[in-house]
């Protein structure tokens, strides 16, 4: 094992060496984050094989040994290697296990080998479980991302942007986070433009070169800011955890002026219908009786609401917020339900 001299501001250290050793040399219980993409056997070469199950498992009985009280693990990887990782995860004793999708922008095609369009799967892992605190809509969002012009050339795979956002919801300042296979170096250049300490380790030589050169020029990528419509404190309701509506997904072009007398339902009235629908979805089945006097509680349409409006709004709501890491919202059945008279000729936006 190497450790390059690189200092910035005393906040990083690059490892030349496996991922075993770059984790036996931190202290227990003294990181914050690991924050790592895994290896996606994109090429031939032995340091971007897949790790096997007996290499999960190592990783992660180390990085539960390292993280600290409310320490978390967070490692994109191939779908392949989801629900042998939550196994060994599971067993070296992490509280809680989240699996999920990013969707890549068409924009960012030129910073990945994967095709435009295409998901990328991430798992998270906390050392303790809180089921409290939830993976935000960001990490599922096909139009989270705001990329700015030069990104679109980066010689990272995933946009600075999106792990700074990472690093501040997942890690707190001053605190230590670690990538065991650094790659190009874009974990390290995210967590010290948030003033964080790094530990940065990888096997390839070369790449150790490219993650110096990164490095030193960490602050040519400060316009790379952290997406803050998703940053956990700020514009996120933990009360309906991974559903809450997120608002910068590009809106749709009306092909006609709004007619002024149709209701407009407000962003506290969505908010409110998706958690209704979550509920019957995951937790409680709704009757549409029950589903339908609750939302007419709330809305401005009070008892002028119609049954389609009502299914029309609902579906429409579920299909602008996309998938979610629960799996798939339903909406209550109608069949047989009293409410099916009213009058329901009408819809809504």
């Amino acid at each position: 094992m190497q450790t390059i001299g690189l200092i910035v501001g005393s906040n990083i250290n690059i490892l030349h060496g496996s991922f075993e050793r770059t984790l036996e040399l931190q202290k227990d219980n003294s990181v914050g984050l690991i924050l790592t993409d895994l290896p996606y056997e994109i090429t031939d070469l032995p340091f971007d094989a897949k790790l096997s199950a007996k290499q999960l498992g190592r990783l992660l009985r180390e990085a539960k040994r390292v993280l600290c009280e409310k320490g978390s693990i967070f490692a994109f990887l191939s779908s392949d290697q989801i629900a042998t990782f939550s196994l060994a995860a599971s067993e070296a004793g992490f509280g809680f296990v989240r699996a999920g999708v990013w969707c890549k922008s068409d924009s960012h095609r030129h910073a990945t080998p994967y095709p435009a369009g295409a998901i990328e799967h991430w798992i998270h892992a906390t050392s303790y479980g809180d089921s409290s605190n939830p993976i935000l809509p960001l990490y599922v969002s096909k139009h989270a991302q705001a990329y700015k012009s030069f990104e679109k050339k980066s010689p990272f795979r995933k946009p600075i942007s999106l792990l700074r956002t990472l690093i501040l919801n997942h890690s707190e300042d001053g605190e230590l986070v670690i990538d065991p296979f650094g790659g190009s170096g874009s974990t390290a250049v995210a967590a010290l433009l948030e003033h964080r300490r790094v530990v940065v380790g990888e096997i390839d030589v070369q790449q150790v070169k490219t993650i110096e050169t990164n490095i030193e020029n960490f602050s040519a990528w400060n316009t790379s800011k952290p997406l803050a419509g998703f940053i956990r404190t700020k514009h996120y309701n933990p009360q309906i955890k991974s559903v809450s509506v997120a608002t910068v997904q590009k809106p749709k072009k009306r092909k006609k002026r709004r007619d002024p007398t149709r209701a407009i339902w407000t962003h506290a009235d969505r908010t409110k219908v998706l958690k209704l629908l979550y509920q019957h979805s995951f937790e409680k089945e709704i009757s549409g009786a029950d589903y339908y006097k609750q939302v007419a509680a709330f809305c401005q349409m009070g008892e002028k609401l119609t049954l389609t409006q009502l299914r029309s709004v609902s579906h429409r709501m579920i299909k602008e917020l996309g998938p979610i890491q629960e799996g798939e919202l339903t909406v209550p059945s109608f069949a047989y339900d009293p409410t099916y008279s009213l009058r329901s000729d009408s819809d809504i936006d």
